[in-house]
């Protein structure tokens, strides 16, 4: 998953967590506010009561006697007072929740209960409010905290989608332009990304910086390797001509002919290694012009012929199925042969005998695909990974004549065309090489 989807789900997780934990806490939190509010105005009812009694006197409320008493009701009986004689009790306030019968219908109020003493008689002042009032007015008070609360969660999650977008939108171009896709020093963007994010910045000039030391290194390898087939190929050549020469000679006796025979074998095989070296040293650096249209199925027919003998000599048979129209390539023929000829020859040589080679084109969504497919012994899941890497071989290979270096050619040649190579194997069945061509030019 990528950094902003992360960020995205975390928030959003985050944001349903503190609407969870709100839930729990936000309704007793209300309910305890609007009991105080409602203890407070019962205490406010209760002093404006008390400013009535001492303005025109309590006996307008309750006649001088012991039974008298005084009680009002609101027309919906929400809100009551009363007022009666008591016996003597300590001056104070109380406040709590009880149930009323009033004209039969039962009611649960907030109740204030206020003993005081006037003129030398103890009276007890209540005054009430229905829990019921109190109770819609809190559930509403819940909705509304509930919807707004609900509501800044969704504006938050997505404000803060709009904003990780947005600082993560260096990052991004960072992924795209130096990283997805770079498989070569050469074709590295070193061009800065333009951020106010330090971290970012510290990340881009790090990634420029490791690129140059890569770049510097493949440069020095690609150096080295052209520099040294150069300087060994002088002396092969060199070697290759005396033993020519001695071979020459009348009266050589046999033995000697024989290691003379075997030392020209390995002359001939090194000189190959290192013009295999020098071919891919040449390919790296630009050293080979794409100005040839090639024609793929030709080439392909072409490259067939060529290695017919080889086809015989292990009794393989070669299918081709290039379902039209096939592309025209503008590029470097002889390097096109070259790369189609180590393919098959790759599929001949590591196939079983009797065994079929079976070479198949089909134009797809991405381009022109050409597979090769062998019926030979397959390679490991684990060398795969290896396979084009020089000098490099799979294990169930080691008993042929080869340095590793047919491969890695055709991943050279394919690079400079700009074809993308794949490769499937199982092991015991076979191998399938895929060759994509992007952007083809059709063919009737």
């Amino acid at each position: 998953m990528k950094l902003q989807g992360k960020l995205a789900l975390y928030n959003t997780f985050s944001k349903v967590l503190m609407i969870v934990v709100a839930s729990l806490i936000v309704p007793s939190l209300i309910d305890k506010i609007a009991m105080e509010h409602t203890d407070r105005r019962l205490k406010l009812k209760e002093e404006q009561a008390l400013r009535i009694m001492n303005r025109i006197g309590i006996e307008k409320f309750i006649a001088n006697d012991k039974d008298s008493s005084f009680a009002s009701y609101n027309l919906l009986k929400e809100e009551f007072i009363t007022l009666e004689p008591t016996g003597p009790e300590t001056p104070r306030i109380v406040y709590y929740n009880a149930k009323r019968d009033i004209e039969n219908q039962v009611v649960e109020y907030r109740i204030l209960d206020y003993y005081f003493q006037h003129e030398g008689q103890h009276y007890l002042l209540e005054i009430g409010r229905s829990l019921g009032a109190i109770q819609e007015r809190h559930a509403m008070l819940r909705s509304l905290a509930f919807i707004l609360l609900v509501s800044i969660a969704v504006v938050t999650v997505f404000t803060d989608i709009f904003f990780a977008r947005l600082i993560l939108k260096p990052l991004k171009r960072i992924i795209d332009t130096k990283l997805r896709d770079v498989h070569h020093p050469a074709t590295f963007n070193f061009t800065p990304i333009s951020t106010s994010t330090d971290d970012f910045v510290y990340l881009d000039r790090s990634i420029n910086e490791m690129m140059r030391l890569i770049q510097a290194a493949f440069e020095k390898e690609r150096e080295f390797m052209s520099n040294v087939a150069h300087e060994l190929l002088t002396p092969i050549s060199i070697l290759q001509n005396r033993f020519e020469n001695i071979l020459s000679e009348e009266n050589l006796p046999e033995h000697l002919t024989l290691k003379l025979i075997e030392s020209q074998k390995t002359l001939s095989r090194l000189k190959n290694v290192i013009k295999s070296l020098l071919l891919i040293s040449q390919i790296e650096n630009d050293q080979f012009l794409k100005t040839d249209k090639t024609d793929l199925e030709a080439l392909v027919k072409e490259v067939a012929e060529e290695i017919e003998d080889r086809l015989e000599a292990k009794n393989i048979s070669l299918k081709m199925d290039m379902v039209r129209p096939v592309p025209i390539l503008e590029g470097n023929r002889p390097l096109l042969f070259t790369m189609f000829f180590n393919l098959i020859n790759n599929a001949i040589k590591y196939n079983s005998e009797n065994g079929s080679i079976f070479i198949q084109g089909l134009a797809t969504e991405e381009g022109y695909r050409i597979d090769v497919q062998d019926t030979g012994t397959g390679i490991p899941a684990e060398a795969l990974p290896e396979l084009f890497n020089r000098f490099s071989r799979a294990s169930n290979r080691e008993n042929h004549d080869s340095y590793g270096l047919g491969l890695p050619i055709v991943q050279t040649i394919a690079r400079f065309h700009d074809i993308q190579i794949k490769v499937n194997s199982e092991k015991g069945k076979g191998t399938t090489f895929s060759l994509l061509v992007p952007n083809p030019k059709a063919i009737s």
